[in-house]
């Protein structure tokens, strides 16, 4: 008799899976208008980055994180990416954890490998705007509401 594999074991290759979908071609195509935009945000010193974002619609933290990310890993299309791809990765975690939290044991896994494969998700895991920072700030306020809130009952 074969032993159950456990959930982290499923996890850990869904999060590899994922990782090797967003890693190819990571870089490859140039960037278009708007990354150019957040690489060139990001490259401004702080003052500068600060006052542009206060007249912008997108709040400064990506730029920030991009900011000290280009100055540790370069600005190549394929590195000012990279930033994208962790919260993308990031993303992936939490949506299991979260339903691990709010369902049972089988919608964690399922709901996991289906962030993964998701072509949206997929998609701005390799653009370099703050979208997989958004989704994972979000789904993570929306998580720690939703503890607060239980634990106020």
């Amino acid at each position: 008799m074969r032993p159950k594999s456990s959930p982290r074991f499923w996890l850990f290759l869904i999060l590899l899976a994922a990782f090797a979908l967003r890693l190819f071609r990571l870089g490859v195509s140039s960037l278009w208008y708007d990354e150019t935009v957040s690489v060139y945000l990001a490259r401004q010193d702080l003052v500068d980055l600060t006052r542009h974002t206060a007249g912008d619609i997108h709040p400064p933290l990506y730029y920030y994180l991009l900011h000290f990310w280009g100055q540790v890993a370069g600005w190549s299309e394929f590195s000012t990416a990279f930033l994208s791809l962790f919260f993308g990765i990031v993303l992936i975690a939490l949506v299991y954890r979260v339903a691990h939290e709010w369902f049972n044991s089988r919608v964690t896994l399922i709901a996991a490998f289906l962030v993964a494969i998701s072509p949206y998700n997929l998609w701005y895991s390799q653009e370099v705007r703050m979208y997989t920072l958004g989704a994972t700030l979000g789904l993570a306020s929306t998580y720690f509401f939703v503890r607060l809130f239980r634990s106020g009952q």
